[in-house]
């Protein structure tokens, strides 16, 4: 008998597997590809089960958790510690029990936009991701890190968020699926009416929310590809080229004593005044207020 098939994304379903609802989740953030959950479960046991998403679960725990984790009918029994991950590709029959209490969040990647990943980064049309017990990898404990804290804040940021998401699944079929990436070498970035094209656009559309999903869309090339093109053709990855033309035109908004700090941030696609703040600190090593006295 196939163990059930859980949508972990919904909350009635997840319920079937863990004891308690999510600490924070990304479910009102809109985030296209991947959906983030943030759980701090007591000591538990699940039923076998395989889930409709990708899962990668990073663990925090500040104290060492013993437990036992069955994959695709292996068995092993795993100490869990802070910075350890564990990657469950979708459908995979799984079961896990916990002797104490659980800290960990969970990166849900939607297989079809995985899929659309691959298409062009990996050599073939098809790949298989392959199920990883309790280990160690920098990069996924950091892009771990990084989505909770945009969950946390509750900061929209769907650019960065989106482009954490494509970094994590270039990883993932780089380092853990059957097919490796094959990057062509000739390429130095986008063609120059592409990348006009996208600049142009991300000009006109600077002060709404953007996503990768819209970007890619504008040049109709795949997430991998453009956000690796244009890193090659403008030295910034799309997050840090949207910030860094946010905080120009704040730039020249706070040349008008009219306008507060409030109004300007709000005016240029920025969540909060103090997120704002922070960003245009960050390029500039001074706060607006500071700024505008000079």
């Amino acid at each position: 008998m196939l163990p059930p098939l859980i949508d972990p994304t919904q909350e009635e379903a997840l319920l079937q597997i863990v004891p308690c609802p999510p600490v924070s989740t990304s479910d009102h953030l809109n985030w296209t590809g991947i959906q983030v959950q943030h759980h701090q479960p007591p000591v538990w046991e699940n039923r076998e089960h395989s889930m409709t998403q990708h899962c990668v679960v990073v663990h925090h725990s500040s104290q060492t958790v013993q437990g036992e984790r069955i994959i695709n009918g292996r068995k092993q029994e795993e100490q869990l510690d802070d910075g350890q991950v564990v990657i469950l590709p979708a459908t995979a029959p799984h079961k896990m029990c916990w002797n104490g209490q659980g800290d960990f969040t969970v990166l849900m990647l939607d297989p079809p936009h995985l899929a659309r990943t691959a298409y062009e980064s990996v050599d073939g049309d098809r790949f298989e991701m392959i199920p990883q017990f309790a280990m160690f990898d920098p990069l996924i404990y950091q892009i771990g890190l990084a989505l909770k804290s945009e969950v946390e804040l509750g900061a929209n940021n769907r650019l960065y968020a989106e482009s954490l998401a494509t970094l994590l699944s270039a990883h993932l079929l780089q380092r853990y699926s059957v097919w490796k990436q094959i990057l062509p070498s000739n390429q130095k970035g986008l063609p120059k009416h592409q990348l006009r094209l996208i600049l142009d656009f991300i000009d006109t559309h600077l002060t709404e929310e953007l996503s990768l999903e819209t970007l890619t869309a504008t040049v109709q090339m795949s997430l991998f590809h453009f956000i690796r093109l244009f890193k090659q053709s403008t030295g910034l990855t799309p997050h840090q080229y949207v910030q860094r033309r946010r905080v120009e035109m704040a730039k020249k908004l706070l040349n008008q004593q009219n306008l507060t700090v409030l109004n300007i941030s709000k005016q240029i696609g920025f969540q909060s005044s103090s997120h704002f703040s922070n960003i245009f600190r960050k390029y500039t090593g001074v706060t607006p207020t500071s700024y505008r006295k000079y």
